[in-house]
């Protein structure tokens, strides 16, 4: 399971971006998200990268592959839903939702929900045992809806298992674009392009090799990158990907 870091990486952290180029998708029929709320495919994803099911606006505490979030809230197409985890104390959740509710259309200040939120207690096994502040994610996330054109990725090699694409130059691989999180309902991918090779387009043909597999499988299929990583949101507009939401995540 990919989870997000800390460092600033993100599951689609790819500098390649190219706006020049026409996209014609009148052919292609939509997928089965469009049309399907918000909450539910946020709820989706969320099952996908952490391995259990959500129900609600209740986050599970427990029975996942890795911890949920205590709270994840996120702007979203529809409007801004508060997630929290069920561990959370009632009286922490209603401060928070106050702080969500004043802030809007902002997200609120992230100082003033920290302060809210009970000490982080990890486990002694972790590297980072000692330092107790908790994690802030910050994610903008995609749906990939519509399936590319045949001629979208002209210069992809899908690798032997299935789910990677590259480009190669003179037999190095220059970009690449992968499945990262995956569930029976739900696929994600990351991208990534080699720095001499950016701003050619790779990021695009290899996302939109990856998506036509995705499509195909029935399932829901995501793009994220972090919330300020304008090159990686140009691959998202080049793509015609629907915006689903951003989101910042307290661990």
């Amino acid at each position: 399971m990919n989870m997000h870091t800390a460092d600033g990486n993100s599951h689609a952290d790819d500098h390649d971006h190219d706006h020049d180029h026409d996209h014609d998708h009148d052919h292609a029929q939509p997928h089965a998200t469009t049309g399907t709320d918000a909450q539910t495919l946020i709820r989706l994803r969320m099952e996908m990268e952490f391995g259990a099911p959500v129900t609600g606006e209740r986050l599970p505490a427990t029975g996942g592959d890795d911890p949920f979030p205590r709270v994840v809230i996120a702007t979203h197409r529809d409007g801004r839903t508060l997630f929290t985890r069920d561990d959370l104390p009632d009286a922490t959740r209603d401060a928070i939702a106050a702080l969500v509710d004043t802030a809007q259309p902002a997200f609120p200040d992230e100082a003033a929900v920290q302060a809210l939120l009970p000490p982080l207690v990890r486990q002694a096994s972790d590297a980072a045992a000692s330092d107790a502040v908790p994690n802030i994610w910050r994610v903008c996330w995609y749906t990939i809806d519509t399936p590319p054109t045949p001629d979208a990725s002209p210069d992809v090699q899908q690798e032997a298992d299935g789910t990677t694409f590259v480009i190669r130059h003179e037999g190095q691989v220059v970009a690449r674009a992968w499945t990262t999180a995956d569930s029976p309902r739900a696929t994600e991918v990351e991208v990534e392009t080699h720095s001499d090779f950016r701003r050619r387009g790779y990021g695009r043909q290899v996302v939109a090799a990856w998506s036509a597999m995705a499509l195909a499988s029935g399932k829901a299929a995501y793009y994220s990158h972090l919330l300020h990583n304008d090159a990686s949101r140009g691959v998202a507009s080049s793509l015609g990907l629907s915006w689903l939401s951003d989101e910042v995540e307290y661990e």
